[in-house]
């Protein structure tokens, strides 16, 4: 996994990719899921927009979207600052394939 932090701004993701996010409340309490995980996906309705779908394995959140980003110019890619945009950049790992 890479911090997103480290990522640049310029960096295209495509669809399909992973990232996860370490959730704090698990720190306090051990009952909260330690993380999720996010795919980006293409939205289905709008060419320039991509999506976040809660993909953590067992979540009740699974299925959810979670946040929208604008598609690069090209189509079903987005760039490191939207995704950082949308997700953050705090406790926020890319998960290479």
């Amino acid at each position: 996994m890479i911090a997103l932090a480290d990522i640049s701004d310029e960096y295209l993701f495509t669809k399909g990719a992973v990232f996860r996010k370490l959730n704090k409340e698990h720190d306090i309490n051990a009952n909260f899921p330690a993380h999720y995980d996010y795919m980006l996906i293409s939205h289905p309705d709008e060419e320039e927009t991509m999506m976040f779908i809660n993909v953590t394995f067992g979540s009740i959140k699974a299925g959810y979207i979670a946040s929208y980003v604008k598609a690069d110019q090209f189509l079903y890619r987005a760039t490191g600052e939207e995704i950082k945009r949308s997700l953050g950049t705090e406790r926020v790992f890319y998960c290479e394939h």
